[in-house]
């Protein structure tokens, strides 16, 4: 049996919607807080280096773009 067909069974989720849904949810949240926020700060902070050699890597914000583009994707489709 496939995965796909034991989750439909049991009414489960994919495992990657679940943490995609925890991550904007922890996003939601940090964006609500004050800029003041330690938090908040960490995740606005730039750092100028020089790319190193090897696969780029997905920044933080770049990541939480895509996770929101594709929640957005996903609702418009379900109309």
């Amino acid at each position: 049996m496939r995965n796909s067909q034991i989750r439909g069974t049991l009414n489960q989720e994919p495992v990657s919607n679940m943490v995609d849904r925890r991550e904007l949810r922890w996003f939601g949240h940090l964006v609500r807080r004050d800029s003041n926020r330690k938090a908040r700060k960490v995740w606005e902070t730039r750092v100028e280096t020089m790319h190193g050699r090897g696969r780029s890597r997905i920044e933080g914000e770049e990541h939480m773009w895509k996770l929101t583009r594709r929640k957005c994707e996903d609702l418009a489709g379900g109309d």
